[in-house]
């Protein structure tokens, strides 16, 4: 019987071959989406942990808040005019000469953090 049909056996093959490969794949595909998902979670979670901990300026007590704030204010006060001498004019009113001490205290505020 397997002289007339020489090639039965490996026809009965095929369709466990095929269901194999489908299984396996879908597993993989499945254990990607589940990975996906909870790395997500994670980092959602991360992120809302942060925000929670953050305080709000009303509860941001430093004593250099409102001069920050008055000096960013006046950092946006300049002219409105196009012409070359009013745009030279804003570019030297604008004052940064405390501008490297600020950097240098910010990253040692940051150093601090990190200890």
């Amino acid at each position: 019987m397997n002289d007339n049909h020489p090639h039965a056996p490996e026809a009965a093959v095929q369709p466990n071959r095929i269901t194999i490969f489908f299984a396996l794949s879908l597993f993989i595909l499945l254990l990607l989406v589940g990975s996906v998902y909870f790395w997500q979670r994670s980092q959602s979670e991360a992120t809302a942990s942060l925000e929670s901990t953050r305080p709000t300026r009303e509860q941001n007590n430093e004593p250099e808040s409102t001069t920050a704030d008055a000096q960013t204010d006046a950092l946006l006060v300049t002219s409105t005019s196009n012409e070359t001498l009013a745009i030279e004019a804003d570019i030297v009113s604008t004052d940064l000469t405390n501008l490297h001490s600020e950097f240098i205290a910010i990253e040692a505020e940051f150093a601090a953090s990190d200890r």
